[in-house]
């Protein structure tokens, strides 16, 4: 639901948007447009929305800050998508609250929460393409989105170029994959291939036989039990090993604007 009790401003055809004036600014690039980029974790059903108004999906690492009981931190990496869309100005309006890095905008019926760079005094955001989004916004937004978002031959006459896909953390992905595509089809006395520091006595594959707590599984070598926490598994080998399928990073790869005609 948008706060609508909230004013706000439409961004075409401005420069910069004084929400505060003389203490917090929201500054736009000169495109007539704004390329977003919609983050999703795998498992959320955006990941694979599939709209013509989309102009490309890029596999990409999320990492997220946990933090213990005493207050220190560790981080964790999930696999995930990008999703870009272009939207004309005219439709984006902002919503005029200060927000430090998080503004609010709406797009049709829909509002979602970017997340960008500032600084200065006073306090001015930046709002240039391509704009990031918090992770996993509500799929009924991002539907809305797409309703009123340019399409990809509109897009490539305006000149929307998307990001190269990244080449960082291809093994991670890779493996995520894997593990997500396989760890359920597995059945006992299928093989595990453990990663290349992992070995249980001197082999580096052992034989599945059955789950525990979800996160680890029993496994067998040469008489001997042992338990493997999902973490030590190299899941590409191991789908490989035993003839299951699974998405490669580039599957989640989709340009639309490449795939017109020239």
């Amino acid at each position: 639901m948008m706060s609508t009790q909230i004013p706000e401003a439409v961004a075409g055809g401005r420069e910069a948007i004084d929400v505060v004036p003389g203490e917090y600014c929201v500054k736009l690039d000169e495109k007539p447009y704004i390329l977003f980029k919609f983050t999703f974790t795998l498992d959320r059903a955006g990941s694979g929305l599939k709209h013509p108004n989309v102009l490309g999906r890029l596999p990409c690492t999320l990492e997220f800050k946990h933090y213990r009981t005493g207050r220190s931190k560790f981080w964790s990496s999930r696999p995930g998508v990008d999703i870009f869309v272009a939207v004309d100005k005219m439709h984006i309006r902002l919503v005029l609250e200060k927000t430090w890095s998080y503004p609010k905008l709406r797009i049709g019926h829909g509002e979602f929460t970017a997340s960008v760079g500032g600084g200065g005094s006073p306090w001015a955001e930046l709002l240039s393409s391509p704009v990031s989004t918090l992770t996993n916004i509500k799929l009924a937004t991002l539907l809305e989105v797409c309703r009123l978002a340019m399409t990809p031959q509109q897009a490539k006459t305006a000149g929307v170029v998307l990001p190269a896909v990244e080449t960082n953390n291809t093994a991670f992905l890779a493996n995520a994959l894997a593990r997500m595509g396989s760890s359920k089809r597995l059945a006992p006395g299928n093989k595990i291939i453990l990663l290349p520091d992992v070995s249980f006595r001197n082999s580096q594959e052992v034989n599945f036989v059955s789950w525990r707590n979800g996160q680890k599984m029993v496994c067998s070598w040469d008489g001997f039990s042992v338990w493997i926490s999902l973490c030590r598994i190299d899941w590409v080998k191991t789908a490989q090993a035993n003839n299951i399928s699974v998405r490669t990073p580039t599957d989640l790869v989709y340009n639309g604007i490449e795939s017109l005609a020239a």
